[in-house]
């Protein structure tokens, strides 16, 4: 009878760590890639009070003229021409064309930054536009695509991983 009752208290104690355990597993983006589409908007956004970080001019939609790949950030220059950086800003990511543009980046980031990549590649020959975020407690890839037949890029997340603590970079 003693032996049958440790027996049982065995059998649920393994039961019950069973159901509290749970084993370690790294935050990973959904199987599924997440995806978003940016329709092209007619209206302008002002960036006259902006700092324009990088551009560069490339014919993405393939009708032979140039389109201006641009990011800016709310963060002023002082007189020596220095960007005044914060503890978080405003970027923005613009895809400018002659009849509108595209928004592909509108966000406050708070202890980070975005780095960008315009690129082709032979696996799909389209050119993609892939950024980078990395901050103290996120770091997010998104990779934008321009789908030619439908006019429209698609935002695609690469990696987003919760509960990030950015340790050293």
């Amino acid at each position: 009878m003693k032996n049958n009752m440790k027996i049982i208290i065995f059998v649920i104690a393994i039961f019950i760590v069973g159901i509290l355990y749970k084993p370690y597993l790294p935050n990973r983006v959904k199987e599924d890639v997440e995806t978003e589409k940016i329709l092209k908007s007619q209206e302008r956004i002002d960036t006259k009070e902006l700092t324009l970080l990088q551009q560069y001019s490339i014919d993405i939609d393939g009708d032979n003229e140039e389109e201006n790949v641009e990011l800016y950030t709310v963060a002023m220059k002082d007189s020596k021409g220095e960007i005044m950086w914060d503890d978080g800003q405003y970027w923005l990511l613009l895809v400018k064309d002659t009849d509108g543009e595209f928004v592909l980046f509108n966000e406050y980031i708070q202890l980070g930054k975005i780095d960008m990549w315009v690129y082709t590649s032979d696996v799909d020959n389209k050119m993609h536009i892939t950024t980078l975020q990395p901050g103290s407690a996120s770091m997010r890839m998104y990779d934008y695509v321009f789908i030619k037949e439908k006019e429209y890029f698609e935002r695609k997340t690469i990696f987003n991983p919760k509960n990030v603590n950015m340790i050293f970079q």
